[in-house]
């Protein structure tokens, strides 16, 4: 079976090419949130060093900011550090000042979920996807983000749904979604009745 490549391989592509709603053009340069864009952008290209400097740099200007703590939970995942990754994402959640912020925060941590692949990894994930949703219900990484967890687990029906909810979006992540659903289905046609 080519799933578990396919999978890596998606996972791959969604972290380098799935950005989140942000611009730089948005904050103004020095800003924490420019920071956090830049970090983000610096994990994406597997640059993980420089994203910690700048998500460092968010928190040095602002020690409260959440989403630099939601960022280095992301880079603690990849790094592959459970405990740190969720501490810091731990601490993202509780200085979420605003939706937007606790909506950033929770996608993050999916992403972070799926790049440990912990022991109830899949529960937490869907946690977070149900809790995003309710905050921004047209977010198409987070229907990405659940429908990359759903094809992971083996569940291509469910990671179907999802990912056709991202086609319908058009989100940035488009293209990964649509390869993700076309191996759903080679999976689903092959599965035994």
């Amino acid at each position: 079976m080519r799933a578990p490549f396919f999978i890596l391989v998606c996972l791959l592509v969604a972290i380098s090419g799935c950005a989140y709603s942000t611009s730089t053009e948005m904050y103004p340069f020095g800003s924490p949130m420019h920071h956090v864009f830049n970090g983000m952008q610096f994990l994406n290209m597997g640059l993980n060093e420089d994203a910690e400097r700048e998500l460092s740099l968010a928190l040095s200007s602002d020690p409260l900011f959440s989403p630099a703590y939601a960022g280095k939970g992301v880079y603690w995942a990849i790094a592959g550090y459970g405990d740190i990754s969720r501490g810091y994402l731990s601490l993202a959640k509780k200085y979420a000042k605003n939706q937007s912020e606790n909506a950033f925060y929770l996608l993050l941590s999916m992403q972070a979920e799926l790049s440990l692949n912990e022991e109830g990894w899949l529960k937490r994930l869907r946690a977070d996807y149900d809790e995003v949703v309710k905050i921004e219900p047209a977010n198409s990484l987070a229907h990405y983000w659940m429908g990359l967890g759903l094809f992971k687990s083996g569940d291509f029906e469910e990671a179907s749904e999802k990912l056709r909810r991202v086609v319908e979006l058009n989100g940035k992540n488009r293209k990964e979604a649509e390869g993700l659903l076309e191996e759903a289905k080679k999976n689903l046609k092959g599965a035994p009745e």
